[in-house]
């Protein structure tokens, strides 16, 4: 039974160079999605909390009219100020206002809303994706049978 699922994987793919760019599109994926996951686990547990002030907003890739917002962020205290920092959800429409938010440190590359607890989320949804991919390059590298 495996060895069918071998051969009907293989034909998929058409070759090794689609069937390695999925795989690899699967693991690059997955680790980031865990990478991400993890900032955001490190902002359930220490944040930082302070405002971002829009600079920017560039498109989402995803052909919807969404918008991630950029700008720099300073901390309430005054001991973290970010000059560039990538802010989650996406807006229909560029803010103006400074925004409360909350990073997970001096390095942050994302900013975050006060209670937002996407962490495990995505560290989950990256875990899976990373074993779906490393699962496809498993079984794209089984020895063909003969038979």
């Amino acid at each position: 039974m495996l060895a069918r699922r071998y051969h009907a994987f293989r034909k998929l793919g058409g070759g090794a160079i689609p069937v390695a760019c999925l795989v690899l599109f699967l693991v690059i994926g997955g680790i980031t999605s865990v990478l991400s996951g993890i900032d955001a686990l490190r902002v359930e547990r220490r944040a930082v909390a302070g405002t971002l002030t829009p600079t920017g907003c560039e498109p989402a890739r995803n052909r919807t009219r969404q918008l991630f917002c950029v700008g720099s962020f300073a901390s309430d205290d005054g001991t973290v100020h970010i000059e560039r920092v990538r802010l989650f959800p996406r807006f229909d429409e560029e803010p103006r206002a400074p925004l409360r938010v909350v990073v997970s440190g001096p390095g942050a590359d994302y900013a975050y809303w006060p209670g937002q607890d996407a962490g495990w989320g995505m560290v989950l949804s990256g875990v899976v994706i990373t074993m779906i991919g490393v699962f496809a390059l498993w079984l794209f590298t089984l020895p063909q049978r003969a038979g």
